[in-house]
């Protein structure tokens, strides 16, 4: 099957959206909205900074299922499991206060953990059920596990995240069956 878009061109994508709704998140809607004096805008003037909030937001949106993908795919031609496993939970800890201090304005919250912290989860589930050969019943656990930690320890992507890797795990080498299914999730 020919490849319709490149992994390197999906990851440039998928940041430049990612850059979009933090853009909306960070700059525009905690930075300009939440910090201006309530008569600083019109009525109008709020509605057309929040529509351009809810754009960015939006446009975000297609960014982590991006990100699920690709590590799904990275997932098949790694050579060393550990090593991702370990980078990704090293930035995942490294970019925690960067991205607590842009969505609460604390360098400590537990409010929302970031998106590493989930691809981080979702790689260990896929370890874990490609340890035991794809066994169903293993397999179930293990998902319904690892989204179960990501909703309590409020992981940003939470349990659909979770999901949603695994189904591009899952279904590696059955296209249509994959991207239905990621759709339903």
């Amino acid at each position: 099957m020919k490849k319709f878009i490149s992994g390197s061109t999906l990851k440039i994508l998928a940041m430049i959206f990612m850059v979009i709704d933090h853009f909306g998140q960070v700059v525009l809607k905690n930075g300009i909205i939440l910090n201006a004096p309530y008569s600083m805008f019109t009525d109008e003037q709020f509605d057309m900074l929040m529509s351009a909030v809810n754009i960015c937001h939006i446009l975000g949106r297609i960014s982590f299922p991006i990100f699920c993908f690709l590590l799904a795919e990275g997932f098949f031609h790694t050579h060393s499991l550990k090593k991702y496993i370990l980078s990704l939970g090293i930035f995942a800890f490294i970019s925690e206060p960067i991205y607590d201090l842009a969505n609460t304005g604390n360098l400590f919250s537990l409010e929302q953990q970031n998106v590493l912290f989930t691809l981080s989860l979702g790689l260990i589930v896929l370890t874990t059920i490609n340890k035991f050969n794809k066994n169903v019943v293993i397999s179930c656990a293990t998902i319904v596990i690892g989204a179960y930690i990501s909703y309590i320890c409020n992981l940003d992507g939470w349990y659909y995240g979770i999901a949603l890797i695994s189904v591009f795990y899952l279904f590696h080498d059955m296209p249509v069956l994959k991207y239905t299914a990621s759709i339903l999730v």
